[in-house]
C-alpha cells in the first residue's frame, strides 16, 4: 500500500479479452488484442516514422544551407572583385594626382625645401650660440663658487686668529 497517487493499472491478458462478462465486453469494445511483440513493433514503427520525418527535415535544411553558402561565396567573390577594381582605380587616381602635383608644383617645392634648409641652418646656429653662452655662464658660476669657497676659508682663518688673539688678551688681563 503506501502509494496515494490515485492511479492504478492493470494489464489485461488474452483470456480477459476473450472472457464472457462485463470485463470481456468492455475490452472488446474499447481495445484491440495485441501481443507484447506487436506493441513493441508499433512503437518501433512510430519512432522510425518520426526519425524518417526528422531526417527529411534535416536534409531539407542542409540543402538550404548549401544554397545559402553558395550564394554567400558568389556574393563574396563579386564583392571582392569589385573592391579590387575600386582599389586599382583609387591607386591610379592618387598616382595621377601626385604626378600632376609634382609637375605643377616642382618650383614651389624647391623653394620650400630651400627655405626649410635656411630656417634649419639658422636654428642650428642660434642653438650653437646659446650653448656657448650657457657654457660661458657655467664657467663664470664656477669661478664665483671658487671665489666664495676661498673667501669662506679666509674668513674661517681670520676668525680663528681673532679668537686666538682674544684668548691671549684675556690671559694678559
Amino acid at each position: 500500500m503506501g502509494y496515494s497517487s490515485g492511479l492504478f493499472g492493470w494489464c489485461a491478458q488474452a483470456e480477459d479479452y476473450n472472457s464472457e462478462g462485463l470485463v470481456g465486453n468492455f475490452l472488446r469494445q474499447k481495445a484491440e488484442l495485441k501481443t507484447t511483440l506487436m506493441v513493441a513493433q508499433e512503437s518501433l514503427n512510430e519512432k522510425t516514422e518520426t526519425l524518417d520525418h526528422l531526417y527529411g527535415e534535416i536534409g531539407f535544411v542542409n540543402k538550404k544551407i548549401s544554397e545559402m553558402e553558395s550564394k554567400y561565396i558568389e556574393d563574396y567573390m563579386s564583392l571582392d572583385k569589385t573592391m579590387k577594381e575600386i582599389e586599382k582605380k583609387r591607386d591610379l587616381l592618387h598616382q595621377t594626382r601626385a604626378e600632376d602635383d609634382h609637375v605643377n608644383c616642382a618650383p614651389v617645392l624647391k623653394s620650400m625645401v630651400m627655405r626649410g634648409h635656411e630656417i634649419t641652418y639658422k636654428a642650428m646656429e642660434t642653438n650653437k650660440k646659446l650653448h656657448q653662452e650657457i657654457d660661458t655662464m657655467n664657467d663664470e658660476l664656477n669661478r664665483w663658487c671658487q671665489q666664495l669657497i676661498e673667501q669662506e676659508k679666509s674668513t674661517i682663518q681670520q676668525r680663528r686668529k681673532f679668537e686666538e688673539e682674544k684668548k691671549s688678551i684675556n690671559l694678559f688681563n
